[in-house]
């Protein structure tokens, strides 16, 4: 995992934080790729690769129906309310994936996240996680 994303980042070294995550920077929001053991011999370990969209939110009806409408158009991740933050993610099967998978999943959640981060900071308040330039 270290060595994929050190040629992906093209970085000399990644470091995990104290969630065990590899947190990255994704445009305005703030990524994380999880490594996520099996639960049991039958559900496979996963690889989570999610990102804090914005931050600080207040929870509405209309919020609620923005976040449902995306997530309703969102093909290949999903975007969704917990607690105070908006998150987009992407899981994939941590069993035989390829480079290819994950760096999908990673340009994937990154252009979804920078996409909706700053309109949705604007209009229900919050704040993107790294201030749009």
């Amino acid at each position: 995992m270290e060595r994929f994303l050190e040629d992906h980042w093209d970085v000399p070294r990644v470091t995990k934080d104290a969630d065990g995550d590899y947190p990255f920077w994704a445009g305005t929001a703030q990524g994380y790729i999880r490594v996520v053991p099996a639960p049991s011999d039958t559900c496979p370990a996963l690889v989570s690769v999610f990102a804090k969209v914005v931050v600080g939110l207040k929870s509405s009806a209309a919020l609620l129906r923005e976040v449902n409408h995306l997530n309703s158009r969102a093909r290949w991740a999903k975007i969704f309310l917990e607690d105070d933050e908006v998150i987009v993610a992407r899981e994939i099967d941590r069993v035989g994936a390829e480079p290819e998978s994950l760096a999908l999943a990673i340009d994937t959640v990154t252009y979804v996240a920078d996409q909706i981060g700053t309109s949705i900071a604007v209009v229900y308040g919050g704040a993107t996680p790294n201030p749009p330039h």
